[in-house]
């Protein structure tokens, strides 16, 4: 489907590899920090754990794949969005922007309360999550790696 200036449609097998391959520096120093070696087992990793899956193209070119994956207990239920691209993100601000808006209020339908956390290096990303409503929390050590994240969250 052709929306908001780039194409949107389910994410499809392989789609993890071509965005593996063009991901933009700071989230694959993002999906490092969260201790994975390889970009293609984080992204397939977060595909499968996700009720669903977008991917944006331009053209031939991945811009970017955004998910929303399920966690907490079934009394403390939320949702996880996440959002990993390649440089052409930029390219398509205006366009992701716009889209965000759609996406988050779709979100928190599913979920009223949505959380995650984003590398604190990752200062394009942590822009975006602040610009469109997200709060961030002080940046803390990651368990596992000792990468600084900032946790962020917004409720419906």
């Amino acid at each position: 489907m052709h929306k908001f200036g780039v194409d949107i449609r389910n994410t499809q097998p392989g789609d993890a590899v071509v965005l593996a391959a063009s991901l933009r520096k700071q989230d694959l120093d993002e999906v490092r920090a969260c201790g994975f070696n390889d970009p293609v087992e984080a992204i397939e990793v977060s595909i499968k754990s996700s009720d669903w899956c977008h991917t944006a193209w331009d053209g031939e070119q991945i811009v970017c794949i955004v998910g929303l994956a399920p966690s907490g207990t079934v009394l403390t239920s939320y949702g996880v969005p996440w959002m990993l691209g390649s440089d052409l993100v930029l390219t398509h601000r205006r366009a992701l922007a716009r889209a965000a808006r759609d996406y988050t209020a779709a979100m928190l339908r599913r979920y009223p309360r949505l959380v995650n956390v984003v590398h604190a290096d990752n200062t394009v990303a942590v822009r975006w999550l602040s610009r469109i409503g997200f709060t961030l929390d002080a940046a803390k050590p990651h368990p596992k790696t000792g990468a600084m994240f900032h946790r962020f969250e917004m409720r419906g």
